[in-house]
């Protein structure tokens, strides 16, 4: 996002998770502290009914929109390095319980 390609007029806001921005640099400034979960490739191997895995491209859309969901709600009393190293990819368990391994594993 371009921050010169935001208009904001004082008249009407703006609305990102139900706040009104009527300030470019406010909402810039919560807009860059949100936690991104993207597609991603070269992961360690998912295996699912006969299936391999090492990209979410095409079908990990709504688990990572789970994930940034998530921690968007985590990271209102979390630092957000702690709550980026719960949703590591490629790590399965309790040291990373919100990895898409662990998502497609509970959903099995």
């Amino acid at each position: 996002l371009e921050r010169n390609k935001l208009d904001f007029d004082p008249e009407t806001p703006v609305y990102m998770f139900s706040k009104e921005y009527y300030s470019k640099d406010e909402f810039m400034q919560d807009f860059t502290q949100i936690i991104w979960f993207t597609y991603r490739k070269n992961f360690k191997e998912i295996v699912d009914s006969g299936e391999t895995w090492t990209s979410d491209n095409g079908w990990g859309c709504m688990i990572r929109v789970a994930q940034m969901a998530l921690a968007r709600v985590l990271s209102q009393n979390m630092p957000p390095l702690e709550v980026i190293q719960l949703f590591q990819d490629n790590v399965k368990g309790a040291e990373a319980p919100f990895s898409i391994q662990n998502f497609v594993e509970f959903g099995k």
